[in-house]
């Protein structure tokens, strides 16, 4: 009942546009500019196992179809290998033929595009001012790269990690995973590796063993808890038992933040009926030949814990007790009542500086044009005082109250 074919289109329409997800907007973005009622569209709302009466009548009814969809051609696929089994045959054109690009984000210009040059239908042309107009829109866009959330200590491990990289002399892989932590990719370039959940601690794996052949740069892995629990734990397992030169930083602030904080092994719980599973103890039972445990607030310390376990031989494990800002306000119901905190524009060295803004990044430091000065957006501020320890000429400080 939820794959219905919208109520413009008819038995003896000779093409159609299958699509699911965002892409099926575009769709009726790009049908709704062309304005012929001949074309169509079928929105699939369940993909996987693939309606198969509706694609049954989607195969008799019409000659031409034209898959509009991001990622793989999961549904280009999928039709056609039905309609090979059935015995059906129709012209389909997607991601297989060319028709639509095999990669990237999906559009309603590229729908355009595929109706133009496949089913040949005239569309109207955009205004002669149209070019003008969007430059003119784009020119007002801010750029706002992916980044950490206010008080994050994903960031303050990153900023660590930069830090001992640079005392390094750059000889440091980071191997990261998915979850907040993969913005990393983006915080400086700070991670060097990201493919699935669990990839980490296997790609470091690997690495871990190249010391024998003359590797000489350390190897990092991280993931965060959720991440730990769902895929870590076999790459460990193998880490361990190839005797691997690798430090594991493992990131636990308690839950799933990624996906909408759901609860995971490690997730503290009142529900008599689920027992808590504590990463120190599954990493122990392991056999690591190095543990430690730092705060993610304290940015000296991560430091210097970093560096020191790091450049030590063997197979390491940190395990960061790290918080999600948005879980405590989720908890809290509101912002812990600390001291706010404030750049005092008498020690911010302006322009010659600009290390908090430009490096560290938190969102809730600005700068200031006209004075060139940092300061703190207050509304965005979440007081957990990481920044302090960032800048060098103690300007960022907490405002003393009554």
């Amino acid at each position: 009942p939820f794959n219905l074919v919208p109520s413009s289109a008819t038995e003896g329409d000779s093409a159609i546009i299958v699509s699911s997800g965002v892409s099926r907007l575009y769709a009726e973005e790009a049908i709704g500019i062309v304005g012929d009622r001949s074309l169509s569209l079928l929105g699939l709302v369940t993909i996987y196992p693939l309606p198969k009466t509706t694609i049954q009548s989607l195969l008799r009814n019409h000659s031409t179809i034209l898959f509009v969809e991001e990622v793989d051609a999961f549904l280009e696929d999928g039709v056609r290998g039905l309609a090979s089994i059935l015995g059906m045959q129709a012209r389909m054109f997607g991601k297989r033929t060319g028709t639509v690009p095999a990669w990237g984000e999906m559009n309603t210009d590229i729908v355009l595009q595929a109706i133009r040059d496949l089913i040949h239908i005239d569309v109207a042309p955009r205004d002669d001012d149209y070019e003008e107009e969007r430059s003119a829109a784009e020119k007002l866009l801010i750029p706002r790269p992916l980044t950490f959330c206010p008080g994050c200590t994903h960031r303050n491990v990153y900023w660590a990690l930069r830090k001992v990289k640079r005392r390094l002399g750059g000889a440091l892989i980071v191997a990261g995973d998915i979850g907040c932590y993969s913005l990393g990719v983006f915080y400086d370039h700070a991670m060097d590796t990201m493919q699935s959940m669990g990839s980490g601690i296997g790609v470091a794996g690997g690495l871990g063993v190249l010391t024998r052949l003359g590797l000489s740069t350390n190897v990092v892995a991280v993931a965060g808890d959720s991440t730990f629990f769902h895929a870590c734990i076999p790459g460990l397992i193998n880490a361990r038992h190839n005797n691997a030169n690798l430090t594991f930083i493992i990131l636990d602030n308690q839950t799933t933040a990624m996906t909408g904080f759901q609860p995971h092994p490690g997730t503290h719980t009142e529900d008599d009926g689920l027992a808590q599973v504590s990463i120190e103890e599954v990493v122990r039972s392991i056999g690591v030949d190095r543990l430690a445990r730092v705060d993610g607030t304290d940015i000296p310390t991560l430091i210097d814990t970093f560096h020191n376990v790091v450049t030590t031989d063997g197979f390491k494990v940190v395990i960061v007790d790290s918080i999600c800002q948005l879980r405590e306000r989720r908890i809290a119901g509101t912002a812990d009542e600390t001291q706010p905190v404030i750049v005092r524009p008498d020690l911010c060295k302006g322009d010659s500086c600009r290390i908090c803004v430009s490096q560290y990044s938190c969102t809730a430091l600005s700068w200031d044009r006209e004075r060139s000065k940092a300061f703190v957006l207050q509304d965005q501020c979440v007081g957990c005082g990481s920044c302090i320890d960032v800048c060098p000429h103690d300007a960022i400080q907490r405002r003393l109250t009554d």
